[in-house]
């Protein structure tokens, strides 16, 4: 199980950051999540990460993977 930090850096902000760009740009919840993915980089050059957690690595690109391919596992 994910602890609480993991939890909401891999999965509940990334969900609330689709919702409000869904909402700000009044564009679907698939087109908001790729131009989440799409603005990738210039988040990473804002906020450079300051550590390396290769389990938040490994969950991150999975959900990128589950996402690209319309697999929802609950």
């Amino acid at each position: 199980p994910l602890d609480l930090k993991k939890f909401t850096h891999c999965f509940l902000i990334p969900y609330v950051a689709t919702r409000a760009i869904a909402h700000r740009l009044n564009v679907s919840t698939a087109e908001a999540h790729t131009i989440l993915l799409e603005s990738r980089p210039a988040g990473i050059q804002l906020h450079p990460a300051l550590d390396s957690d290769k389990e938040l690595d490994r969950i991150c690109r999975s959900n990128i993977q589950r996402s690209k391919s319309n697999t929802i596992i609950i």
